[in-house]
């Protein structure tokens, strides 16, 4: 018992010895970054960009704001803009195509990439949480997963999933024994997207379709909808420059936060959640040869990570490493995949025309085929359905944004043969929307939604800019190393699912409802008028007759 008030001062000791050393490293970093911040004040001063409407918060109240306004108006001021930040710092947001292609690829060593979620070690060591080395390596062993030739063998699953979401959606809309009802498309789609990247990527199925679905779907569900509750404090994140502070500080102020924020605690319960049932999942599988859906398991985007692995020079990585590709995949693959399903289908509600002309389409293509099931070729390449998915991820990047942070003292190249010096510890917001809706590149029609573009000769200027981007002359999936992995899937996933619902149902907008698009980390749909969070699209959804 004697030992006992010993131990107490011991843990004190501790305590206080963690707190001084956690306020002497914020100490340090206050006084270097005042100093840092006066010089690069100083050498961004001839950069334009919209005036701060107030020294504490600067532009980021309205860059951020939920119709993205100021956020979409940055491309008057240039390639290049400045924006005010927090206590009177600068961040540059960047359109300019030469100088992106500098930043994201040529030169991206010197230009850390910034994710909240990463930096603080929500999702584990994988692609969102690693820069330079590590991220190179992970990024060799993933990539067999995503080749073409891995996905297109994913395909028959994709259409199975497809037409499980198809059987759905009929059966909510005939409750009543009717061909017509309104229901909310959004909610189904993002159901679909989880199907899809949990049965491709690990052979499981989270019975999504079923009622709430269980504990995971309802963790990647609450995905969404808690980035939105956080959105603010996302941004001042990324534009506050505190992704330069130690990660451990970082980790630690995260764990704070979770104490005082429901939403922050939400996400620490939603980590929680998928870390325990992928865990699971994965020793399950181990032993397994086959899925739940039948398929080899030498197909799923895990099972090649584990072959991947098994060859390299590493020979093994740490399960929990593994577990962050797993939650990576998920995170990064369901909302945002789901959320540009919900787009385009509010874009062909609002031109019934085009909507009829895809369905002929795919209707056409199905009935050649002799098969609603289309071969993999054939669906990724039918023009019109092309033009559709890439004329609403040009003008409607479900991700708009972002961040990097310059490491040292650069120089960026523009396209008008000037260049821009970016000091070091410069938060960068690299502009995706400005980038695709460049009229300068596009022509005076960028910022219509026209898919016919896509079926005549492109502009001289898209094809002599050479826009870095990984899909489509677009950065709607980012560009260079960090660019989007998993791109082919999203746009098998999209044009799979637009095959199968389209010929199966008419899409029209709600009675007595408008819809909007709320800006944020995810732009997400929404009715206007109603505050809640979660995403949200009714539509009128009418069976079609059987042809």
């Amino acid at each position: 018992m004697s030992s006992f008030p010993l131990l107490l001062q011991l843990v004190k000791l501790s305590l206080e010895a963690s707190a001084i050393l956690i306020l002497t490293v914020l100490l340090v970093y206050v006084v270097r970054s005042i100093l840092s911040r006066r010089a690069k004040l100083h050498l961004l001063r001839p950069i334009s960009g919209p005036p701060p409407t107030s020294f504490m918060y600067g532009n980021l109240l309205e860059l951020y704001s939920p119709d993205g306004a100021l956020y979409s108006s940055l491309a008057k001021y240039g390639g290049v803009a400045k924006v005010h930040g927090l206590f009177g710092d600068v961040s540059l947001a960047v359109s300019d195509p030469r100088a992106l292609t500098q930043i994201l690829v040529k030169d991206a060593a010197s230009y850390t990439a910034i994710d909240w979620s990463g930096t603080l070690g929500l999702f584990g060591p994988g692609l969102l949480a690693n820069n330079g080395a590590p991220h190179r390596r992970q990024r060799k062993l993933l990539n067999p997963s995503f080749v073409p030739s891995h996905v297109r063998k994913l395909a028959p699953l994709v259409h199975k999933i497809s037409g499980e979401l198809r059987d759905a959606i009929g059966k909510e809309i005939s409750t009543d024994g009717s061909r017509t009802r309104e229901i909310d498309v959004a909610e189904w789609l993002s159901r679909a997207g989880l199907e899809m990247i949990t049965r491709a990527g690990f052979g499981h199925s989270f019975h999504a379709f079923q009622g709430d679905g269980d504990a995971y779907a309802q963790a990647v569900k609450a995905i969404a909808p808690t980035f939105m509750q956080l959105g603010a404090l996302i941004s001042f994140f990324i534009m506050s420059g505190a992704g330069g502070l130690p990660t451990r500080v970082l980790r630690i102020m995260g764990g704070a936060a979770a104490l005082v924020l429901p939403a922050a605690q939400g996400m620490v319960d939603i980590v929680n959640v998928l870390q325990r049932d992928t865990m699971q999942i994965w020793e399950t599988r181990k032993a397994q040869r086959y899925t739940e859906d039948g398929a080899d398991q030498g197909d799923q985007l895990l099972s090649v990570l584990r072959a991947s692995i098994e060859q390299s020079a590493e020979g093994r990585v740490p399960d929990v490493e593994l577990f962050a590709h797993a939650t990576t995949l998920v995170v990064a693959g369901t909302d945002t995949t789901s959320t540009a399903l919900s787009r385009i289908l509010h874009l062909l509600t609002l031109r019934p025309d085009l909507q009829d002309k895809l369905r002929d389409e795919l209707v056409h293509a199905q009935s050649e085929a002799g098969s609603e099931e289309l071969a993999y070729e054939v669906l990724m390449e039918l023009p019109f359905l092309d033009a559709v998915c890439k004329e609403m991820l040009r003008l409607y990047a479900p991700l708009p944004f972002r961040g990097r942070r310059s490491l040292k003292d650069t120089t960026i190249p523009l396209v008008d043969g000037t260049s821009v010096h970016v000091p070091a510890d410069t938060e960068i917001l690299v502009n995706i929307h400005c980038l695709n809706t460049d009229e300068a590149i596009w022509g005076p029609d960028a910022h219509q939604w026209r898919p016919e573009r896509w079926q005549e000769p492109l502009p001289d200027s898209v094809l002599t800019t050479k826009i870095p981007g990984v899909w489509g002359a677009t950065m709607t999936f980012g560009a260079g190393p960090k660019g989007c992995i998993g791109f082919s899937f999203s746009v098998l996933e999209m044009k799979s699912i637009l095959a199968t619902l389209l010929t199966s149902f008419r899409f029209s907008l709600p009675t007595n409802r408008e819809l909007e698009w709320r800006f944020g980390p995810i732009v997400v749909p929404g009715v206007k008028g109603e505050q809640s969070v979660n995403p949200k699209m009714p539509l009128t959804v009418e069976r079609l007759q059987a042809r």
